[in-house]
């Protein structure tokens, strides 16, 4: 691992909760991802092509962004602005890993999910 990289088990601990939030039943239509580029995540939802071009890839939506900052093995939280610009969020600026996914989570800001 370089200074920049991030914990192979955060990353897979990630991309587990992503996973989580992507229900069998709706995977054709939604599904939320990972996207690791070096100390930081995107987690994003992804949709089919709204006009169902087969074999167009699907479109991506940012909905947060997660830094790892290695100095103090916390986390920043950025929430999607407009195109790929990201903010601080408000609420919860760094945390554990656990506290920054419980917070995209349960959303009280109603910035992530809607």
């Amino acid at each position: 691992m370089t200074s920049n990289e991030i914990p192979e088990t955060d990353v897979a601990r990630i991309r587990t909760w992503c996973a989580t939030r992507t229900p069998a039943a709706t995977a054709d239509q939604v599904r939320v991802v990972a996207v690791v580029d070096g100390p930081q995540v995107v987690i994003a939802e992804e949709r089919p092509p709204w006009d169902g071009g087969h074999g167009s890839p699907w479109e991506t939506y940012p909905l947060a962004r997660v830094t790892y900052v290695r100095s103090s093995r916390t986390w920043n939280l950025e929430v999607s602005s407009e195109g790929d610009r990201f903010r601080k969020y408000p609420g919860l600026v760094s945390g554990s890993l656990e506290e920054v996914l419980a917070e995209i989570d349960e959303d009280p800001t109603f910035v992530f999910w809607g």
